[in-house]
């Protein structure tokens, strides 16, 4: 969904790519619009969840 090949998040996950903010851009945004929410940084850290949780389908 973001354009962004497979092995390039493998490169980001093993740390031998901090990427480009272009990247990272796409990735959120595919994330986002996969019902994802990113939570801004307070004093409980950064944080995902899902934006509409009841819309959710339990996997079979």
């Amino acid at each position: 969904m973001s354009g962004v090949s497979a092995m390039t998040i493998t490169r980001f996950e093993n740390g031998r790519s901090k990427g480009y903010p272009d990247t990272w851009e796409r990735l959120g945004q595919a994330l986002e619009v996969a019902g994802l929410e990113f939570i801004p940084e307070d004093a409980k850290g950064a944080g995902v969840r899902y934006q509409r949780p009841g819309d959710l389908t339990p996997a079979p």
